[in-house]
């Protein structure tokens, strides 16, 4: 059986025909409905435009599974993604209760008497208007709410974005300074570990960052990761694979079969070839004479 949302609902519903009591209780809690979803559909709207996420999108915790930090404008754009395929769900919804709310409300003026359904419709009427009132402040109140969270989110953002421009600045100082070691990852060496990377020839020719060997970095880091794949593969597993492959004969696979999935491998893995690709794409875009 369909819920009213307001008990009032049951009022209307005394001089109904036993017969077509469920019908009308239907239509009547279809309409209802409608009017809620009309103003969720409203505030997600609300929600896309200022840019603010509620908090039914963010116990989905996007940021813990794609391994980012909470702040980030990527994990921004993934939750407004997902923001609007919610707002694309609760429009349909609320199109399929329209269509069927109508064909429900058409039946009963067509059974019921004029009267009764008259003052039903003025009841159901004044019912819809309370939930419509106290949906728009239950929901002005969230919004609100957000709002001012997500400006104390941007104050914080901004201030951490200076941070790391002014961290950045200093790094890049000192990189200019010691331009001969560049560290992936985003991690900080020790003077002393810099300075063993540093030791070599004090000169070597220059060459530009072609890409041949952007292809050859794409190659290298691809069997990396299927290594890391299988080497934790086998941790998880407690196999002794070198046992396993002293018994295969010495000719080479037929084929290339890529290892399965590691979440946790390729969350970290994930992280470093984004590096790789930042650093080498900044070193291409420099001219040498």
């Amino acid at each position: 059986m369909p819920r009213l949302i307001d008990s009032r609902s049951w009022e209307l519903l005394e001089e109904v025909p036993a017969r077509l009591f469920r019908l009308t209780k239907e239509a009547l809690s279809l309409r209802q409905k409608t009017v809620l979803a009309r103003q969720c559909v409203k505030f997600l709207r609300r929600c896309i435009q200022h840019r603010i996420v509620p908090n039914s999108v963010k116990r989905k915790r996007l940021h813990a599974i794609c391994g980012v930090p909470e702040d980030s404008h990527r994990i921004l754009d993934i939750e407004m993604k997902v923001l609007r395929a919610c707002l694309r769900s609760k429009q349909d919804n609320l199109y399929a209760m329209l269509k069927k709310c109508a064909a429900k409300e058409y039946y009963c003026d067509q059974y019921l008497e004029g009267n009764l359904w008259r003052r039903i419709i003025g009841g159901s009427k004044l019912i819809c208007d309370s939930i419509r009132s106290n949906a728009k402040v239950t929901l002005r109140r969230k919004f609100d709410h957000l709002l001012s969270r997500s400006h104390n989110m941007t104050l914080r953002r901004h201030t951490d974005t200076a941070n790391e421009d002014q961290a950045s600045h200093i790094r890049a100082s000192n990189a200019s300074r010691n331009s001969r070691v560049t560290v992936l990852g985003g991690i900080t060496l020790p003077d002393g570990a810099r300075s063993l990377l540093e030791l070599g020839p004090s000169f070597s020719p220059s060459q530009p960052i072609s890409k041949v060997s952007l292809r050859k970095v794409a190659c290298s880091l691809h069997d990396l990761q299927d290594q890391l794949r299988k080497k934790a593969r086998v941790e998880e597993t407690n196999r002794i694979e070198q046992q396993v492959e002293a018994l295969i004969p010495p000719f080479p696979q037929p084929f290339y079969r890529q290892q399965d999935p590691n979440e946790e491998v390729d969350r970290k893995f994930r992280k470093f070839a984004d590096e790789t690709f930042r650093t080498l794409i900044h070193y291409s875009r420099k001219r040498y004479q």
